[in-house]
Parts: structure tokens; C-alpha cells; sequence
């Protein structure tokens, strides 16, 4: 593989932008070029490149490490979470050892993807609950950690739980805390502040929740993550509804339905039969 694929693989395998791993080593342009392989980097731009992706220039150039189904499985398999293409990734895991995962040492992913699945697409909260909570005890990065935590948190306020809401809703949000500004960039946090919102909901706390999804909602626009920001507007007119502010929140609701219509038309369709119901709510109350 040459030096630019093994870059762009590498990036793509931690869902970092050009612009997040550019930050302070060159502009985005010029690493743009050294991936299409149009640019050779200098020294100083190599040794700094692979000290951000935390690995040696000899790792780097091992074509056969980054080409190993394992890594195209795990870059597949964020790329489906990215499009809340949750079947997809409940099918691809069950056709896959577990054994690839653990020859890796990284069988959190394993065990997050799976469950975040069971969670959304089989709507299994029990299985869920315990794939992520032994994600949860496996070592991975710090931001994904607070991902977890945030899925657990939001299961945990749906059912109730007040102490374990509470402990690991302080948990996720003091490592949110700690995230540095380059991790808040991360494609993950949108989630992340959209499980905080959900969570916060189930609390029965609309203003925290609100809170969260607005910072949900400027994080996608800095992303141009327009499907995640379909669902924190549509969230966030719920939220509004909640508040009794009606009239704001159906003009939330619309707006994102509306932008639905350009990405999916499942989700469209998902999106107006929520609407729907909020609708009839409103008019019995």
C-alpha cells in the first residue's frame, strides 16, 4: 500500500476528518495531496503524522497490516454506525467470529457495535445492556469509552434506574469534560450528545436535554453531518413539545422532516409518522 492510502486507511480507522489529524501539522489541503499520493510529505510532516495516529513510520509502510480484513471489517463497520444502518451491522456480526475481534485485542468494538445494534435495530435493552457494559470494562480509547457510557446511561434512565443513571450519567459527563478540543471535533460526539439528551429526557429534565441537543446540533453543522442533524432537530422539537412550546416544536419537527426527504426516505417517512402522533397529542391535550 503507499504512504498516502496507509494515511487515509489509518484516518479513516480512528473516523477522523483531513482537518482533525492536519490540526497542527499542515493544512488540510496538503494532506488531501499526500493521500491522493500527488504530494510527498517532508520529514518533519511524516514523523509528526504518524506520532498523532500513534505509530511508527515502520507500521506505517506495513501494507499488509492495514489491508487485513479486520480493518476494512471495523472501517465498515463505523461507516454503517455513522448511517444508523443498525440491520446491517447486526448481520454483519453475526456472520463474523468473535475470534477476529479478540486476535486483535479489540474486542470492545465487538461488543459495542453488537450491542448498539440489539439496542436500536432489535430493540433488545437487556441484551444491549450487557454487550455494552463489557465493552464498558475493555480497554479502548477514552472518547469511545464515553460513547459507551452515554448508550448505558440512556438505558439505564429509560428503566429507572436512578443510581446507576446517576453514576454513570457523572462518569460520561466528566470525561466529556476532560475532552480536548481536537477529540470534540471527533464524529462521535454527536451521539454522544444525542444519548445525553435522550437520557436527560427520560430524567424528565427537557431543559438539559435541550442543552445537549443544541450542542449536538452546532456539532453536526461544523461536521456537515447532515443525518445525525436531521435527527437532533427533529429531537429537539420533541423536546420543545415537552416544554409547551408547541408551535417551535412542530416547526422543528417539520424542518427536519424536510430535510429528511434530501438523505432518506425511510427516515422521512419514520420522522412524519412520529410527527403524527405528536400531532394527535396535541390536540387531546
Amino acid at each position: 500500500m503507499e504512504f498516502g492510502k496507509a494515511i487515509r486507511q489509518l484516518r479513516r480507522n480512528r473516523d477522523w476528518t483531513q482537518k482533525q489529524l492536519a490540526d497542527g501539522i499542515c493544512s488540510q489541503s496538503l494532506l488531501s495531496r499526500i493521500e491522493k499520493g500527488i504530494e510527498n510529505p517532508s520529514v518533519f510532516v511524516i514523523f509528526h503524522l504518524c506520532q498523532k495516529l500513534g505509530i511508527t513510520l515502520d507500521e506505517l509502510l506495513h501494507k499488509e497490516e492495514f489491508s487485513s480484513p479486520f480493518l476494512k471489517l471495523k472501517t465498515e463497520l463505523f461507516s454503517l454506525y455513522r448511517q444508523n444502518d443498525f440491520e446491517t451491522i447486526y448481520t454483519l456480526l453475526h456472520k463474523k467470529n468473535f475470534s477476529l475481534f479478540e486476535a486483535y485485542h479489540e474486542t470492545h468494538y465487538y461488543n459495542f457495535f453488537l450491542g448498539v445494534s440489539e439496542l436500536v435495530y432489535k430493540q433488545n435493552e437487556k441484551a444491549a445492556q450487557i454487550y455494552l457494559s463489557q465493552a464498558e470494562n475493555q480497554k479502548g480509547e477514552k472518547l469511545f469509552t464515553t460513547l459507551i457510557k452515554s448508550y448505558l446511561a440512556k438505558i439505564y434512565a429509560k428503566q429507572n434506574e436512578a443510581v446507576l443513571t446517576l453514576e454513570t450519567l457523572n462518569a460520561c459527563l466528566n470525561q466529556l469534560n476532560q475532552a480536548t478540543s481536537h477529540e470534540k471535533q471527533n464524529r462521535l460526539m454527536p451521539n454522544i450528545y444525542h444519548n445525553l439528551c435522550m437520557t436527560y429526557l427520560f430524567l424528565n429534565q427537557p431543559k438539559q436535554a435541550i442543552l445537549y441537543v443544541n450542542l449536538g446540533i452546532e456539532c453536526c453543522k461544523a461536521q456537515q453531518n447532515t443525518y445525525q442533524l436531521v435527527l437532533l432537530i427533529f429531537r429537539s422539537g420533541q423536546i420543545f413539545m415537552h416544554l409547551g412550546r408547541k408551535k417551535i416544536g412542530m416547526k422543528r419537527m417539520s424542518a427536519a422532516i424536510d430535510l429528511s426527504e434530501h438523505i432518506d426516505p425511510s427516515l422521512t417517512e419514520k420522522l412524519g409518522y412520529e410527527k403524527q402522533n405528536w400531532r394527535k397529542i396535541c390536540e387531546y391535550a
